[in-house]
């Protein structure tokens, strides 16, 4: 993974009790760049299962908030590709 802030995100220690173990299985499945769509479901499960500390989860949001700039999108069209929303 290329983007600064994903290597930032992936030397998080796996013991430490800044972010769920889990979730660097997640990065490590992203597209690189990784794609809005991928980060906002991370984030998803960041916020409603509180799977890591408060700044780590900035870090997620900006990294989104980049990933839709940068796909020229938004988040009103990146929620209807939220599928995973549906099941819950």
């Amino acid at each position: 993974m290329s983007h600064p802030i994903v290597k930032l995100l992936l030397q998080c220690p796996a013991d430490s009790r800044l972010m769920e173990p889990s979730l660097s299985e997640d990065i490590k499945k992203w597209s690189d760049p990784p794609r809005a769509v991928e980060v906002l479901e991370t984030l998803d499960k960041i916020v409603y299962c509180g799977l890591c500390a408060p700044m780590i989860q900035i870090l997620y949001e900006k990294l989104l908030n980049e990933q839709i700039e940068s796909e020229g999108t938004t988040m009103e069209e990146l929620e209807k590709l939220a599928t995973w929303r549906d099941k819950e």
